[in-house]
């Protein structure tokens, strides 16, 4: 595990029933359903206040084995799953507490339920995908701990991703041969093997489905640059969850990782304090670096596309070609047979492969992104380059750039997801 759920009691200010037993009870009912809801997170029971009732929920809390830990109100703004427990109805004359459990307030929807399921999905990711943290405690793991876990499984998740885009378009190009060839070369054993392509396209994509390989690249991705970020301001001691600076369209979103942020500044060890020198060169140098590194990497990608572009292009304008001089100046040669199959039939398959060949292009390298991503890593490098210059020429202000800073590098994640999130696979043959 990785990432506890840190859950909160929310404070009372109406005086306690005689009676707080069948309330006592209830409350380890509620804990008991989220430890076998989320069977691969850690509960963490926050309490906000030395109230009756956050001291009813700690109790309880103790007695189920879930971990309490103190807090304060102004802590509240870092907690990103919400309140677990609400009182009501212990006023206006009434002698009993009512627990109402999240999932059915107004203010907590749908969207802190996928953040818990996608919390769990992450931490059992970890378990049984990350040798590093199987059997690791979570709470002697710091935000730089899980930001490297992340990494890892994005990676991991990212290597599948790509693998299956690739396999999906080279089906699609495998379809397109395998057509030609029963259609001009009559092959009929083309027939079976167009079959073959189809189911395996549709095994493919319900594979790539099931795994959700997308989704988690995209999500864990975004957590681990989410951490990256708020490791530096922990490091300097910058108060904050910087998960808040994603726009509001993106909240529901990235629901999961401000949650997980909140859940982890509460619970995981401090992180260690650092010298605004060292934050500057571990994050602004460093990602000058990286920005830089991944622009001439994505920029030798869109060279690469480019040259299978322009070699399509000139293979179809030279068979073209051919194919007008046969058929105006030479049709007595356009029947001859080479390998049973005549010239006119190789020269229509010819010009059939390379669009299954231009297809497969658009269809694997689209899925990169490349060109987006290579103008995203030049603007960043050139905001970083920017922030250097700053930090040197103006030292009185070296924390609010760095809040900048954070604030420009949590857009431009949310940014990164908008335009992953259009690369979906999708069934389209």
């Amino acid at each position: 595990m990785s990432i506890p759920i840190a859950i909160e009691a929310v404070p009372c200010t109406v005086e306690s029933p005689q009676d707080t037993g069948p309330l006592e009870q209830r409350i380890c009912d509620e804990l008991g359903r989220l430890s076998r809801q989320y069977p691969h997170s850690r509960l963490v029971l926050v309490q906000l206040q030395d109230d009756w009732f956050s001291n009813l929920c700690a109790k309880a809390a103790a007695e189920m084995g879930t971990l309490v830990v103190q807090s304060h109100e102004d802590a509240r703004a870092e907690q990103g799953y919400g309140d677990l427990f609400a009182v009501d109805g212990l006023g206006g004359g009434r002698a009993h507490a009512q627990i109402e459990y999240y999932r059915e307030t107004a203010l907590v929807s749908s969207i802190i339920s996928e953040a818990l399921v996608r919390t769990d999905n992450f931490n059992a990711d970890c378990t049984t995908l990350s040798q590093e943290s199987a059997g690791a405690d979570v709470f002697s793991q710091s935000l730089s701990d899980v930001r490297d876990e992340a990494d890892v499984l994005s990676l991991y998740f990212q290597r599948y991703y790509l693998s299956s885009m690739l396999l999906l378009s080279v089906c699609c190009m495998l379809l397109v041969l395998a057509f030609l060839l029963y259609d001009e070369a009559e092959l009929r054993l083309m027939l079976v093997a167009y079959g073959i392509v189809i189911v395996s396209y549709a095994a493919l994509y319900r594979m790539v489905l099931l795994g959700g390989f997308h989704e988690r690249y995209i999500q864990y991705r975004v957590l681990a640059e989410t951490l990256r970020v708020q490791s530096h301001l922990a490091s300097l001691r910058i108060a904050g969850n910087v998960a808040d600076n994603f726009p509001w369209t993106q909240r529901g979103d990235v629901a999961w990782a401000r949650a997980a942020v909140g859940s982890l500044l509460s619970c995981a060890e401090e992180t260690p304090i650092c010298t605004e020198d060292e934050v500057k060169a571990e994050w602004i140098d460093g990602q000058v670096a990286y920005h830089r590194r991944a622009y001439e990497r994505e920029n030798e990608k869109a060279q690469v596309n480019d040259r299978i572009v322009a070699a399509t292009l000139a293979l179809t304008v030279v068979v073209y070609v051919l194919t007008c001089v046969l058929e105006a100046f030479f049709p007595q040669v356009m029947p001859i047979e080479v390998l049973s199959v005549s010239i006119c039939s190789w020269l229509k398959i010819s010009l059939g492969c390379i669009s299954a060949v231009a297809l497969f292009v658009s269809g694997y390298y689209g899925s990169l992104s490349i060109e987006r991503k290579a103008h995203d890593h030049r603007r960043m490098s050139m905001l970083f380059e920017r922030a250097a210059e700053v930090y040197e020429r103006e030292p009185e202000t070296r924390r609010e750039l760095f809040k900048r800073l954070a604030r420009e590098e949590i857009i431009e994640n949310g940014t990164w997801m908008s335009y992953c999130n259009e690369n979906r696979p999708t069934f389209n043959l």
